[in-house]
């Protein structure tokens, strides 16, 4: 709960980048954001920010998406990319 009585909802999501050599970045949705639902393989623009802190002398990084953007092929002005190969790694679910 809030500080102003709401409840909180968090959720969140992987994705990868579509560079050369691509990460897996994990965001965090906060609020209403945490209610979108996103099918894996689904093409998104994600407008984030990213803070650090310290506790107890350990730094602990978030990256937060504050605007999410399901992109489609009319939106990227070319055809979505080939599927990725199975590489028997389910360890990027959506969560």
């Amino acid at each position: 709960m809030g500080k102003s009585g709401k409840e909180w909802k968090r959720g969140g999501f992987v994705m990868a980048t579509e560079a050369e050599y691509s990460n897996d970045v994990a965001l965090d949705l906060w609020g209403k954001m945490a209610d979108m639902k996103l099918q894996e393989g689904q093409r998104v623009k994600a407008s984030i920010d990213v803070s650090s802190r310290e506790h107890e002398g350990r730094w602990y990084t978030q990256a937060k998406a504050w605007k999410v953007e399901v992109l489609t092929d009319e939106t990227t002005g070319s055809a979505p990319p080939p599927p990725a190969p199975d590489m028997g790694n389910d360890d990027f679910d959506l969560f």
